[in-house]
């Protein structure tokens, strides 16, 4: 417990010097990035107001400015100005000039040669001295402004209400800044002296390397320095014309019109980069120039070429921006085509493409490609390119080596003429780029409104954006390969139809497949680090088993366990398979839907009980055949002794002392005939009911013959009206059967133990749903069954229509799925109709179809094809 205390200090306390460091790196990033703000300011400000106005704003991101002032010492007229000043209760005033004589903490730093840095204690002392002027602050630094070793004035901060407000740092970072202030006034003194005098002026300029400049309020030029023929341009000739005259494009001389009439307007100090034809950028200061009454009459410019700086300027904003796409890409495709928009930019190119070189076929094709509009024809993505043999040896080399390929017109002609002048190419660039397949990629420009020579340096920041490229492909294709894999593999997880669920030693869910999703009627991401039991509560019992899976590294589960599913019970088996990775602990539960096969397997075993009695009741049909057959002969017999006028008859009478005449009127008035007649009549439907059952229960054969429709139907119904399950709970007879037969049909090619197996189950279940809405006989309504036979082209149709509740559409939809029952467990199977089906379509080559309305019963269609 000690030890991990211990640790527990150990890490706070490098968390904490490490919370230090970055705090100490952020700050002095702020300190950099302010230093570079002023740096910045005082080389392009020209107005001292703003410069100081400029300084003001970078210094309050670093310390708390309440109060701040910049003193000017004026030695010939003894005075101190105050060309600026901010206080936070008077805000920006002007400061009336003061005597230098007058004791003032300002001259006390001026004299003193250091900055000085007062408390309260320290104010409170000079204020008794009468060495402070006005309110007496609360906390007061002042530093002084050094030019040539010559203190020209004070820069000060403080504060009114706050004596705790600066610390040391702060004053060694005011006069740090000090000293910038002091080199922007030593700037602009030079300035004014410098135009103080013209020809002072003229002779500077005319050595600058800058491009000096003088313009009117017409924007016509005064003068031009003879720098600007680094730009083949002679200043004579730009003399008197202002840039439209001079041949610029509007959109350069509208910027350039723009920012010098803004220098008129504001009488302040302006500031513009552009980038010139000449493939030159300019950074252009324009400084106003005043008459005597303060009024602007020129602006004066000068335009130093920063080509080199902003070329590595734009090249790492570039690069910047194309790692930025690399790295935050999900797409291929439109990773490529930022890069090659940000590419195209950056070399201010016609076109930049990346694609496919195929060796063999001696053909490239373009997959990403960005035009500048107008340059050229469009190379449009998956353009295929034909190469020349000299062509494809070329870049077969240049892959190999993996460096950089320049060609001009006259080589690119040389290499593809044909695609030289279809895409107009005047100068291309290209680098081979190595990913991790089996082709050759290709990046490049080209340059096709004139011949362009890339520096050394274009190409070695070409060779840069090439190697992101490659670096971003090889991961962008790495990403799609293990997302292809991925899904690839959860296509197949998905496609299983088990449900899996992936759960940790913790038994919080990792993983889901869609078939689990849709158990539990939930998506992984929110169930993801749920507990087990929280979503699938009916695992629980589970629980035990799975801790034993991940123990024991031995596969588990359990079969066939029930489960209420909407109000049905299903069954399930549970199979537990432990997670074989040493380090990651957890299981996969898979789950499959059983019922059906629970189902089959008692349907089954029904089955094979129904054979054996479908065996038994054929050999006791066989057995009662023989007596009811003995029976009949007998009561014929019988009836031939007692009633028929044969010779024996009339001698036996006459033997026992009576006639026949007697006889026959002794059995007559004890209605023996009758009786007689019924025993055959029984015996007949006996007899019938016997061979309509072996007939039924026969083992199908799978042997069609023709078969009369009519005759088969009225045998299956007379069958159902002997059914055991019917008669036990409602008496078929008591149901109207209406035969409406076509007798003109012909026979039909079937197997008739079949057909009549489908009739069967259609009045079965006809009779229940009838029965259940009537309820038994004698009710005012009456169940019935219209039956009717008819020819409907090259088939027999057959329409058994019931007067019973009717079902909705979604149970006519499912009425001929297996399995499929409105019944109770106990009283049907859900196969009925689903075999049914099967016989007519799959086995009779037929149609079997159902048209029910609500509370108006059902009607179904079979039809069957005429051999």
């Amino acid at each position: 417990m000690e030890n991990n205390n211990s640790h527990i200090r150990k890490l706070e306390h490098a968390l904490g010097k490490l919370q230090n460091e970055v705090r100490d790196l952020e700050y002095a990033e702020k300190i950099n990035q302010v230093f570079f703000d002023i740096s910045n300011a005082v080389n392009t400000t020209i107005d001292l107001e703003e410069l100081y106005k400029s300084i003001h704003e970078s210094l309050k991101k670093l310390l708390p400015l309440p109060n701040f002032f910049i003193s000017i010492m004026d030695k010939e007229k003894d005075l101190l100005y105050f060309p600026y000043h901010e206080d936070s209760l008077d805000g920006s005033t002007a400061f009336d000039p003061r005597s230098y004589k007058i004791p003032s903490l300002t001259k006390e730093v001026i004299t003193g040669r250091e900055p000085l840095f007062l408390t309260k204690e320290g104010l409170k002392e000079r204020e008794k001295q009468g060495r402070v002027c006005g309110i007496v602050p609360a906390v007061w630094i002042g530093a002084p402004l050094f030019i040539s070793d010559q203190v020209i004035g004070v820069m000060a901060m403080y504060s009114n209400d706050d004596p705790d407000i600066f610390t040391k740092q702060n004053m060694d970072l005011f006069v740090s800044i000090s000293n910038q202030v002091a080199l922007a006034i030593d700037r602009q003194y030079a300035i004014e002296n410098f135009l103080d005098n013209e020809e002072t002026f003229r002779a500077l300029t005319e050595n600058f390397d800058d491009i000096i400049m003088r313009f009117d309020r017409s924007y016509r030029h005064l003068y031009v320095s003879p720098a600007v023929r680094y730009l083949k341009l002679e200043p004579g000739k730009m003399i008197g014309k202002t840039h439209e005259e001079l041949g610029f494009s509007s959109d350069l001389a509208n910027h350039w019109k723009r920012e010098i009439e803004k220098v008129f307007v504001t009488k302040k100090t302006g500031r513009s980069e552009f980038y010139l034809p000449q493939g030159v950028w300019l950074d252009w200061l324009l400084c106003p120039e005043f008459s005597s009454k303060g009024e602007v009459v020129a602006v004066i410019t000068s335009a130093r070429d920063i080509t080199n700086r902003k070329i590595l300027e734009l090249q790492r904003m570039s690069l910047n921006r194309i790692n930025q796409i690399i790295i935050s890409a999900t797409d291929l495709d439109a990773m490529l085509d930022n890069v090659l928009n940000e590419v195209q930019k950056a070399f201010l190119c016609d076109r930049v493409w990346i694609g496919h070189f195929n060796m063999n076929a001696h053909e490239f094709e373009v997959l990403n490609e960005y035009d500048f509009p107008d340059s050229a024809r469009i190379m449009d993505r998956n353009t295929k390119v034909q190469m020349s043999q000299k062509a494809v040896n070329e870049i077969s080399k240049l892959a190999e080596s993996g460096g950089i390929c320049v060609f001009n017109q006259q080589e690119i002609n040389q290499l593809n003429s044909e695609a030289s002048k279809e895409y107009n190419i005047q100068s291309m660039m290209t680098l081979p780029i190595h990913v991790e397949e089996d082709v050759t990629w290709l990046f490049g420009l080209h340059q096709c409104n004139k011949e362009k020579v890339w520096t050394l340096a274009e190409q070695d920041f070409f060779k840069q954006i090439g190697q992101r490229i490659t670096d971003g492909l090889n991961n962008m294709l790495l990403h799609r390969k293990l997302r292809d894999a991925k899904n690839y593999i959860d296509s197949i997880i998905d496609s299983m139809p088990s449900a899996l669920i992936g759960v940790d030693n913790f038994f919080k869910i990792t993983e889901l497949n869609s078939k689990a999703e849709n158990y539990a009627g939930i998506k992984i991401a929110e169930v993801k680090g749920k507990k087990l039991c929280s979503v699938f509560p009916y695992l629980e019992p589970q629980l035990e088993k799975i801790t034993h899976a991940m123990k024991d590294q031995k596969v588990t589960g359990e079969t066939k366990i029930p489960r209420q599913i909407n109000g049905n019970l299903c069954y399930e088996n549970i199979t537990i398979y432990p997670l074989v990775d040493e380090i990651i602990k957890g299981a996969v539960i898979r789950i499959d839907e059983v019922t059906e096969q629970v189902r089959l397997e008692e349907m089954m075993i029904q089955s094979e009980k129904m054979l054996s009695v479908g065996g038994l009741a054929a050999g006791m049909a066989h057995e009662i055949n023989n007596p009811l057959a003995g029976m009949m002969q007998n009561a014929q017999v019988v009836k031939n002794r007692l009633l028929e006028d044969l010779p024996a008859n009339h001698n036996t009478a006459l033997e026992v002392g009576t006639s026949m005449e007697i006889l026959k009127n002794y059995l007559s008035k004890r209605k023996i005939p009758e009786m007689l007649e019924n025993i055959n009549k029984a015996g007949d439907t006996a007899a019938t009911i016997v061979q309509n059952m072996l007939s039924f229960a026969h083992k199908q054969t799978g042997i069609k013959v023709f078969n009369n429709l009519p005759d088969l139907i009225d045998k299956t119904i007379d069958l159902a009206q002997h059914d055991y399950n019917l008669k036990k709970k409602y008496d078929f007879r008591d149901i109207e059967i209406i035969r409406e037969y076509d007798r003109n049909l012909p026979d039909i090619m079937c197997e008739a133990s079949m057909i009549q197996q489908v009739i069967f189950n259609i009045l079965k279940n006809g009779t229940e749903a009838m029965f259940g809405k009537f309820g038994n006989a004698g009710d005012e309504a009456r169940p019935q069954f219209l039956i009717s036979l008819s020819k409907e082209d090259k088939k027999v149709c057959i329409e058994i229509q019931d007067n019973g509740p009717g079902m909705s559409d979604d149970i006519a939809k499912r009425v001929f799925d297996p399995f499929f029952t409105t019944k109770g467990p106990d009283q049907g199977t859900g196969l009925g109709l689903s075999v049914s089906y099967f016989i007519i379509v799959e086995n009779h080559k037929g149609e079997i179809t159902v048209e029910s309305i609500p509370e108006h019963g059902s009607t179904f269609i079979i039809k069957l094809p005429i051999n």
